[in-house]
């Protein structure tokens, strides 16, 4: 169970029309800085828990009403012990290159 993100996704800011992308196109550093602040943060928390991530995508970064996002679908989450590794492939299209 998740709590309620009324802000969405950020995957609706890209959505070409949408008032979230004139926001987007007007302040696009300060948004964009924000907006990656709070991911580094969560994956920061989350790999000091020696959790691997590996779903992230602008469908999975939640927006709340206070303009912070949150980090939404662990299901492919690993939970690891220090010093192992491990890579799951998820979502190709968002793999570094």
């Amino acid at each position: 169970m998740l709590e309620f993100a009324p802000g969405g996704s950020i995957a609706s800011f890209t959505k070409k029309g949408s008032s979230r992308n004139q926001f987007l196109r007007q302040n696009a550093d300060d948004v964009i800085r924000f907006i990656l602040g709070c991911v580094v943060l969560g994956l920061e928390f989350v790999h000091s828990r020696h959790i691997v991530y590996q779903d992230l995508k602008p469908n999975n970064l939640l927006v709340f009403d206070d303009g912070y996002i949150k980090m939404a679908d662990f299901g492919v989450s690993k939970k690891m012990r220090e010093g192992s590794y491990y890579l799951k492939p998820g979502m190709l299209c968002y793999f570094a290159p």
